[in-house]
């Protein structure tokens, strides 16, 4: 059983390049406004706990390869920030 999500595999489409890390960034969508104000409470309690989080900003992310109503999935470009 998959759960209530679709199967990433069921709508992937990676680049051309060869893939060296599985390096993936995702994000809501900005009609996901529920989930936003979860990650942003979630946020707010890691940070009270000592974990560091960041949010990121960019343009230019990256080959989408997954995507549903709320969120998106894509394998960054070689120039986009990761956080890591």
């Amino acid at each position: 059983m998959r759960g209530t999500f679709p199967h990433p595999n069921d709508s992937i489409a990676l680049s051309r390049k060869a893939i060296i890390a599985a390096i993936r960034i995702a994000w809501f969508r900005d009609t996901a406004t529920d989930c936003v104000e979860k990650m942003h409470q979630i946020k707010k309690v890691l940070e009270a706990n000592g974990h560091q989080v960041a949010t990121i900003k960019e343009t230019r992310v990256g080959y989408v390869v997954y995507e549903d109503a709320l969120q998106v999935v894509a394998e960054p470009f070689s120039e986009t920030q990761t956080g890591g």
